[in-house]
């Protein structure tokens, strides 16, 4: 159930800061259950989007660009973020602080955060009821990081399927103890340096035979197949794990973001 909708609007120039309800944002959204968004534009606003305490809230096909920040999701829960363009805003495309179970997917984030007083990343998570929220399928370009974890307690939390390239900085970027979440079927592609602060509790591939992701600077090479590796036959999976960070692998890295679109020989059990 809709409880309303805010459709096909051209919001721009929300600056106002000060007072309990004036967030600067092109669209500012309180304390809702079922909010629509689809379809605005919002441009050089302070936010372009600010939902917060809310929940079952959905944002689609906006185009969110030249604000100081994308979008803000604060004390949210349960909703779904998708299909939306976030592009050249100074600070991140989007961030979700203290949100729980929020589908974040499908989303093109371009040239976010690459300014000098405020860096920050295409999708950045903060505050640490950051939990169990699954982001995949977007495709982060030219952004200062890619994905931003930035405070103890985040964790739980799957990235999948997402598209990374062209990072200022890093593709993956863990501060202030965030820890225990999972990468996996991403494609990680020139620029930068590959991550910075995972820890042993975060996960880089869903095993075998599903594998862990396409790293760009992979320079093993892929003959044999099996859980171990050790089975003569390819299996478009890298037959040595990739270093992430420290003692950190990817356990079964692919060898092309396509990898994942392979098949099984049911006579010899063969991928």
């Amino acid at each position: 159930t809709i409880s309303f909708k805010i459709q096909n609007c051209t919001l721009t120039n929300a600056w106002i800061l000060s007072g309990p309800y004036y967030s600067g944002a092109g669209i500012a959204i309180y304390n809702t259950k079922n909010a629509y968004m689809w379809n605005n534009t919002l441009t050089n606003n302070h936010y372009g989007v600010d939902l917060e305490i809310s929940s079952y809230a959905k944002v689609f096909n906006n185009n969110i660009s030249n604000n100081q920040v994308g979008v803000l999701f604060l004390n949210v829960g349960n909703a779904e973020f998708g299909h939306n363009f976030m592009n050249n805003n100074n600070m991140s495309g989007i961030q979700l602080a203290d949100g729980a179970g929020v589908w974040i997917h499908n989303n093109t984030a371009t040239n976010n955060g690459n300014v000098a007083a405020s860096p920050n990343s295409g999708i950045m998570l903060w505050g640490g009821g950051s939990i169990n929220n699954l982001i995949e399928n977007n495709y982060l370009k030219g952004n200062y990081a890619g994905f931003s974890l930035r405070a103890s307690g985040i964790a739980g939390n799957v990235y999948r399927g997402n598209t990374v390239m062209n990072c200022t900085t890093v593709w993956i970027e863990c501060t202030n103890g965030a820890t225990g979440n999972t990468f996996y079927h991403n494609a990680f592609y020139a620029g930068g340096a590959k991550t910075t602060g995972i820890t042993a509790a975060d996960k880089f591939d869903n095993g075998y035979p599903s594998g862990g992701n396409y790293w760009s600077g992979y320079a093993g090479v892929d003959n044999n197949w099996g859980p171990a590796q050790n089975k003569a036959g390819p299996d478009g999976i890298g037959d040595t794990p990739f270093g992430v960070q420290g003692a950190v692998n990817d356990n079964y890295p692919w060898m092309g973001p396509r990898a994942g679109n392979r098949v099984q020989n049911l006579n010899t059990s063969q991928w």
